[in-house]
């Protein structure tokens, strides 16, 4: 079954696992994560979360990663506990070495250049 947008798959599968979700922070879900035991989870953006928390209820950084910390990703509400998730940029990845990121060679200089090529 398709969905126009992600708010529709999100309350299509609530309304058919029952999956928990937090008031407020719909804009925040980046997905739907399917666990091993076959149950659907909300996945959260965790620097939108705490955006969030700072933007709207006048945060601190550090209050903001605190209130996230223990009321959010501390809280256990059963198997359908959202999920919380840090996206990856190319500024977490930025590369020891000194080189651009679209220069590097993941495994060092020794690669062979026909990998690359």
């Amino acid at each position: 079954m398709r969905h126009k947008n992600l708010q529709e798959y999100v309350d299509f599968v609530d309304y058919t696992e029952n999956v928990i979700t937090m008031d407020g922070y719909n804009d925040c879900i980046i997905g739907v994560i399917s666990t091993f035991e076959g149950k659907q989870v909300i996945a959260y953006d965790i620097d939108k979360v705490l955006t969030r928390l700072r933007e709207r209820d006048g945060m601190s950084e550090i209050e903001a990663i605190e209130f996230f910390e223990f009321n959010m990703l501390g809280a256990w509400m059963g198997e359908h506990t959202p999920m919380f998730i840090s996206t990856l940029t190319e500024q977490h990845l930025e590369p020891a070495d000194g080189l651009p990121f679209e220069e590097r060679k993941p495994w060092g200089d020794d690669t062979p250049s026909t990998l690359w090529d």
